[in-house]
C-alpha cells in the first residue's frame, strides 16, 4: 500500500468526530424498581438530558339521591364538561433524596354526556384529561451512581372545584339529586410515562485507540522504507 493511502487513512481517524451516543429510559405507573438509573460517567460526557412526561387522567362521577319520576321529570341528564389542571412530577436525586426537581403538567379535557337517571345500574359519567410536557433538565444533576426516584401527585383533578367545570340544564335539586365523585385513589385513575433521554459524547473504544496507533506505525514504517525515485534523463 502506498505511503499516500496511509497518509489519508490516518487523517480520517484523527479527524473523526467524537461518537455521539443516547440511552434511553422509560417509566410508566406499572414499572417495577427504584426508577431512572443515574448517568455512569465512565461512558464519556453528559452533554444534556431530556424528559418528555404524557399524563392522562380521568375520573368517575355519578347521581345519587332519589328521583322524583313525577309525569314531566326527565329521566335522562345531559352534562357538559372541561378541565383545566394540572399534574405534579417530582425526580428525587440520590439516598436519602439531597435534591428534588418537580414539575407541573398541565391537563386539559372537554366533552359531553348523558345519563339515564333510571337505570338499575349506577348512573355515572368520566371526564377525562391528558396532557404533554419536554423538558431539558440540568445534567449535572444526573451525574451519579444513585439511582434517580419519581413520584407524581395529582393536587387538581381529584379536586372537581378546582379545575373540572360540570354543567347541566336539569335542576338537579329539584328531583332530589345531586352528583357525587367516585373517589378513587391516583394509581386507579391516572396513567403517565416519563422517558429520560442521556445525550453524551462516548469515550472512544479501545479497539478505536488502537487502530489510531496501528495507523500511525504503519505510516512511519512505511516512510522510513521509501526510497527517492531518481528521474530518467
Amino acid at each position: 500500500m502506498r505511503v499516500s493511502h496511509f497518509l489519508v487513512a490516518a487523517a480520517a481517524i484523527v479527524s473523526a468526530p467524537a461518537n455521539a451516543a443516547t440511552i434511553i429510559q422509560t417509566v410508566t405507573n406499572n414499572t417495577q424498581g427504584p426508577g431512572f438509573i443515574g448517568f455512569d460517567q465512565a461512558l464519556g460526557k453528559l452533554d444534556n438530558v431530556q424528559l418528555s412526561l404524557s399524563v392522562s387522567s380521568w375520573r368517575a362521577y355519578f347521581l345519587t339521591g332519589r328521583g322524583l319520576f313525577a309525569p314531566g321529570s326527565p329521566t335522562q341528564v345531559p352534562f357538559d364538561w372541561s378541565i383545566n389542571g394540572s399534574i405534579g412530577f417530582s425526580l428525587f436525586f440520590g439516598q436519602p433524596p439531597v435534591k428534588t426537581s418537580s414539575f407541573n403538567i398541565p391537563i386539559t379535557g372537554a366533552g359531553s354526556t348523558v345519563v339515564d337517571i333510571i337505570s338499575p345500574l349506577s348512573p355515572q359519567f368520566e371526564t377525562f384529561a391528558k396532557g404533554f410536557a419536554d423538558l431539558t433538565l440540568n445534567p449535572a444533576d444526573f451525574v451519579t451512581s444513585s439511582n434517580i426516584n419519581y413520584s407524581r401527585t395529582d393536587p387538581g383533578l381529584n379536586n372537581s372545584s378546582l379545575d373540572t367545570l360540570i354543567t347541566t340544564p336539569v335542576d338537579l335539586a329539584a328531583y332530589n339529586l345531586r352528583l357525587g365523585n367516585d373517589f378513587l385513589s391516583p394509581d386507579n385513575n391516572s396513567f403517565f410515562s416519563a422517558v429520560l433521554t442521556y445525550n453524551y459524547t462516548a469515550v472512544p473504544e479501545p479497539t478505536t485507540w488502537a487502530m489510531m496507533l496501528l495507523g500511525f506505525g504503519l505510516v512511519g514504517s512505511s516512510m522510513r522504507r521509501a526510497r527517492p525515485r531518481l528521474a530518467g534523463a
